[in-house]
């Protein structure tokens, strides 16, 4: 089954935006030994209009999707945050190349922050459900593929990950 175009040119955005941010870390890198970054930075520019372009193109092809009734609302509104999550990295990357790599990286000081309400309007038991069966489905389709993490490990991670405690005066 081929895969949706919306679908293919949101992948590649993101990998772009991967790209990026590897190049604006080898920038900073060559910035502190000494080196001469302007050919990156020359790169990192053009990768940067490019992404800009790419997700405008998302967005395009988004609304267009929607007002044609290609795709539910539901879809409609998943894929919004899929382009919004790709609009904060791009803005990320942006700040990240402006930055002259002697203050911190914002992109990593960023990502802790954006984890932090993955879970809070489902049900956590429904969450830890469909992840598992998820795994189960997984391990179906790919019993030989030696880079899947075994059912068990994936939910004491989720245990874990889902797992809050607030300690006020010495008690949760």
């Amino acid at each position: 089954m081929a895969r949706e175009p919306w679908l293919m040119k949101y992948d590649s955005s993101c990998h772009l935006a991967q790209e990026i941010a590897e190049n604006i870390h080898e920038r900073n890198r060559q910035k502190r030994t000494g080196g001469n970054p302007s050919k990156l930075n020359m790169t990192i520019r053009t990768s940067l209009q490019r992404l800009q372009e790419q997700i405008s193109q998302l967005k395009d092809s988004l609304l267009r999707s929607l007002s044609t009734r290609q795709i539910t609302q539901f879809e409609a509104d998943r894929r919004q945050n899929l382009v919004d999550d790709l609009l904060t990295r791009q803005r990320q990357l942006q700040t990240a190349f402006k930055n002259d790599g002697t203050e911190p990286d914002v992109m990593r000081v960023m990502t802790s922050f954006d984890v932090t309400a993955l879970f809070t309007s489902i049900n956590i038991d429904l969450a830890k459900e469909t992840v598992a069966t998820l795994q189960d489905e997984s391990s179906r389709q790919a019993p030989q593929d030696t880079n899947n993490i075994n059912k068990d490990t994936t939910m004491k991670r989720l245990d874990l990950y889902l797992t809050t405690h607030f300690i006020f005066n010495d008690g949760i």
